[in-house]
């Protein structure tokens, strides 16, 4: 049976971000290699892509990605981020309505 895997994290020696993309085959592992560049015949042409992953090896990609630290450029807040920020929020309006005596609804 095949069963591809991806796996990744930070080197605490060199702090880069290093990613092994396999296959396990049974007891045998079969590990990609360095990528080497190609030039192409005609910049217009199209060609195979480096790599091909499945929506799971995207995602084992992502969040690798995000337990190393990683965070999108955008800002975008992670679903846990808001929920810990309305939290907070409620806990500073009891504090508020306790302070001023009155209900902030």
């Amino acid at each position: 049976m095949r069963q591809a895997f991806l796996n990744s994290g930070t080197n605490i020696c060199t702090g880069s971000f290093e990613l092994y993309i396999g296959e396990r085959r049974g007891e045998q592992v079969y590990l990609a290699k360095s990528l080497e560049l190609e030039m192409l015949e005609s910049p217009n042409c199209c060609s195979e892509p480096t790599a091909k992953l499945e929506r799971s090896q995207c995602q084992q990609l992502i969040d690798s990605l995000w337990n190393a630290g990683y965070r999108p450029s955008n800002g975008v807040a992670s679903t846990g981020q808001i929920e810990a920020t309305n939290k907070h929020l409620n806990d500073m309006r009891k504090i508020v309505s306790i302070k001023l005596k009155c209900d902030l609804g």
